[in-house]
């Protein structure tokens, strides 16, 4: 198969181009698509493959090239399966509803491994092998339960400073899973603190999960905290909400009795021990479909 490849200038395809080239598609980019002319002997205005694949980046440095609008519409006349990834947090023209439109960090392979799957099938053609789910070892869980104790130990640190200090142990225990993450500590007020994507929960959650990290000095959650979760999930029309939560009291942290229907949660410290034995997308999924089954969150 060939795949006829195009996108913005600020779009990163490298992993995109890894993910199609381990599959066994040869990728045709704007640069040597006219290295030989088409069997026909003339110069068309697309060159001989089997899809299309345009990429639009997550933020917008440039205006669009119109060349990109012209080879969708191409093909469109052409009747050549075309595929839209939008990077996050750009959204899609809505002139392209009528395509087929997935909106996916480009960085994860596993993310863009799914999409090209669903896409693949739905054009009869093979399905590409899943990527692998990426665990933490057991060392690594080590460094981040220290860096959670130093949460409880630094007395003089100001509840400013330790706030962000778990934000940034989140994150970085989001990516270790293999997780692709967008916002982050900082970001700004949005009802949630990361948008993350987590590689084996595709078909299960086809969107990003909202990630709210919470670092409490009581041993009780407050129900406000899952409310605003529900929220925010439900009014952005987002996958699942995940609560993630520590406290710095020692005693058990008790979650709120409630049912939240879009909002899985764990505790940092629980979660570090779950992960000697599986990994992040698994206890995702078990976790969601507890939930969907009429399961209160654990």
């Amino acid at each position: 198969m060939r795949c006829y490849l195009v996108a913005e200038q600020a779009a990163d395809t490298s992993t995109l181009q890894e993910v199609l080239r381990a599959a066994g598609i040869e990728v045709v980019t704007p640069e040597r698509g006219y290295a030989v002319f088409a069997r026909g002997g003339r110069l068309p205005w697309l060159p001989e493959v089997d899809f299309l694949c345009v990429v639009f980046a997550g933020r917008l440095e440039t205006p669009t090239p119109p060349a990109l609008y012209m080879d969708i519409g191409v093909a469109i006349g052409l009747g050549l399966p075309t595929l839209v990834i939008v990077e996050p947090p750009r959204t899609a023209d809505s002139v392209l509803a009528p395509l087929q439109v997935v909106q996916m960090p480009l960085g994860s392979a596993s993310a863009l491994s799914f999409r090209l799957n669903a896409f693949l099938k739905s054009i009869g053609q093979s399905r590409i092998d899943p990527i692998e789910q990426t665990r933490p070892d057991i060392q690594t869980l080590h460094t981040f339960r220290q860096e959670l104790d130093t949460l409880s130990e630094s007395e003089n640190s100001s509840s400013s400073s330790k706030y962000q200090h778990f934000e940034d142990i989140v994150v970085k225990l989001l990516e270790a899973c293999g997780a692709s993450t967008e916002g982050g500590p900082r970001s700004g007020d949005q009802g949630f603190d990361i948008a993350a994507w987590v590689p084996g929960t595709e078909t299960v959650l086809p969107g990003p999960l909202l990630i709210e990290s919470k670092l409490v000095s009581r041993s009780v959650l407050s129900r406000s905290d899952f409310d605003k979760l529900q929220h925010t999930a439900a009014s952005r029309n987002a996958a699942m909400g995940l609560l993630l939560y520590y406290s710095l009291s020692r005693q058990p942290l008790r979650p709120p009795l409630g049912f939240w229907p879009m909002v899985i949660s764990f505790e940092v410290g629980n979660l570090l021990t779950l992960l000697e034995q599986q990994s992040l997308a698994q206890l995702i999924v078990r976790a969601r479909n507890a939930v969907v089954h009429g399961r209160a969150p654990q």
